[in-house]
């Protein structure tokens, strides 16, 4: 597998965030991941490694050889690798369904007639920044960033055609979707309609007190039960490196004839709404900006692609270091579930190398601040730390443990009390003095609104109104405690301040109808493709470049 090769995460990362893309395909992204391709292509170095070779399966009753879903299930693979390193276990699954689901959003866009012609395919190409200079297309930089990462350009504009096709897909389906006056107004009134209830709330902080006894024995035996509970995750020693934008910005040196010449080129770009043009020295410090942050981009989309050479060429840390003069920096240890609030570690940087071998350099990681690569310098095993240095703290653990319990048998006993009283007629408060509980308030909330003294508890909001008035909710569990609360009146939402929400409760309920459709009509296509999958385990993990 050394010898696979794609686009680096820098001519990825920029090209989707194309703005026009984000548009398109946003809100799709957001709620199934079936669209693991979009701008990101395999190189043309690339073997697919032996395997059941034949058939992996069967759509719309064509067979799909294993070298193409082989080929796509790369593609979705490495592209969630840029995003967030090596992939765990559990998420292989997960490519398996998004490759075959791309490939039913091509066959699908192709038994519509959907094409993409010449013209359309050159604009997307020409409109990408990676592939510009100074704003505008140049060839030559497009042909030397595929031939630098192996790809032909027929093989790029092939792939790209497939994506716009089904973009085009998704565009005639969300077309097809709309929303009515009267499910914007629904989506008012059940946004802002209120309901008062009676809660009780049992909290376990309560029941400290009478928890509290508990002998060494007790407190042993809870740590031999229990020793995921003071187990010391596994820690990481990370080293890192790489170039940030703020420095890379201040060794930028612009002279009076590169801004004129800036300016000259974009002067449109200054117009009033008049139509005038504001002369340049009173837009100079914005041109100055601008034309800084692109000579930064473009150092850093070379220093990127240098990286990548580095990596194929199996180059190590430090002589990487050395040679690109990149700044060397380390951190930890540090748990990776639970990483420190460190402002230099980015979140993109830990992500890439939690899951690496100690001392295996991970991809080029591109961050807010910059690009670096990183290793993990040392990995210190998981432990459980011996009884006696942990004793108080097991003893704490098991403190609440026995109050949480206590708390949660008292609002059961609470509950079956509340519904013999109903019976009687017996006044609640009574019921909750004979009880030892506390006495109830009375609160008033919306659907997805704070719940005072709950807070946020979205599992009592649903509960609350899916119960009819005047009949308790079962016990249900939240961070403050156990729960039980009936509703008592349902106040309907004042239409007065629906104009002022309109514009904004229509593109949100759009949204919300879109997602939901999209889900069924998805389901429906699978079931008319009858989906043969031979595939039955994911496929091993492609070997990156560098390793």
């Amino acid at each position: 597998m050394a010898g696979w090769r794609t686009i680096p995460p820098t001519m990825f990362k920029r090209l989707i965030k194309s703005q026009a893309m984000r548009q398109r395909v946003s809100w799709l992204i957001a709620a199934v991941l079936i669209l693991p391709f979009i701008f990101f292509f395999h190189a043309t170095a690339f073997r697919p490694p032996a395997g059941p070779g034949g058939t992996a399966g069967v759509l719309f009753g064509k067979p799909v050889s294993w070298d193409t879903f082989e080929r796509y299930y790369r593609m979705a693979q490495s592209r969630l690798e840029s995003q967030y390193g090596e992939l765990p276990e559990g998420l292989r699954p997960l490519i398996v369904q998004s490759t075959w689901d791309w490939l039913l959003l091509l066959e699908e866009a192709k038994r519509q007639r959907l094409r993409t012609g010449d013209a359309a395919l050159r604009a997307a190409i020409e409109q990408e920044p990676v592939f510009q200079e100074a704003g505008r297309f140049q060839r030559d930089r497009y042909e030397q960033v595929l031939a630098r990462n192996s790809l032909a350009p027929a093989q790029f504009e092939q792939q790209l055609r497939e994506q716009l096709l089904v973009e085009q897909l998704i565009e005639r389906f969300r077309a097809s979707v709309h929303v009515s006056d009267d499910e914007v107004r629904a989506a008012y009134r059940r946004a802002h309609e209120q309901l008062t209830a009676t809660l009780f709330v049992l909290n376990p902080e309560a029941f400290h007190k009478r928890a509290a006894d508990v002998t060494d024995e007790a407190v042993r035996q809870h740590y031999d039960a229990h020793p995921e509970g003071v187990r010391v995750p596994e820690q990481l020693r990370v080293e890192y490196a790489g170039a940030t934008r703020d420095a890379l910005a201040s060794k930028v040196q612009l002279s009076d004839q590169d801004l004129a010449a800036w300016y000259d080129e974009h002067r449109q770009e200054f117009a009033k709404a008049d139509g005038t043009v504001p002369p340049l020295a009173e837009v100079r410090e914005d041109i100055r900006k601008r034309l800084t942050a692109q000579r930064v981009e473009r150092q850093l989309l070379a220093l990127a692609s240098d990286l990548e050479d580095d990596l194929g060429d199996q180059r190590p840390f430090d002589d990487i270091v050395k040679s690109r003069a990149l700044l060397s920096r380390t951190a930890g240890p540090f748990s990776a579930d639970h990483p420190p609030a460190l402002e230099a570690l980015e979140p993109e940087i830990i992500a890439a190398v939690s899951t690496l071998p100690e001392g295996r350099l991970s991809r080029v990681i591109h961050t807010a601040s910059g690009l670096y690569l990183a290793r993990v310098a040392e990995r210190i095993p998981a432990r459980v730390p011996p009884f006696d240095e942990v004793k108080a703290q097991v003893r704490t653990q098991l403190i609440e443990s026995r109050a949480r319990q206590a708390a949660q048998q008292a609002a059961e006993a609470l509950a079956a009390k509340l519904a013999e009283a109903a019976a009687t007629h017996t006044p609640q408060a009574e019921v909750a003095r004979a009880a030892g509980a506390p006495a109830p308030t009375t609160v008033t909330f919306t659907r997805a609104g704070l719940i005072p003294p709950l807070g946020l508890a979205p599992e009592v909001n649903t509960a609350a109104f899916a119960t009819p008035l005047g009949q308790w909710t079962n016990v249900l569990e939240t961070p403050r405690g156990y729960v039980l609360l009936r509703p008592d009146a349902l106040t309907p939402a004042d239409d007065s301040g629906f104009a002022a929400e309109a514009t904004t409760l229509r593109e949100t309920t759009l949204a919300d109808i879109q997602v939901r459709r999209w889900r069924d009509w998805l389901q429906e296509l699978r079931q008319q493709a009858k989906l043969q999958s031979f595939v039955e385990q994911p496929l091993p993990a492609a070997e990156p470049p560098g390793r």
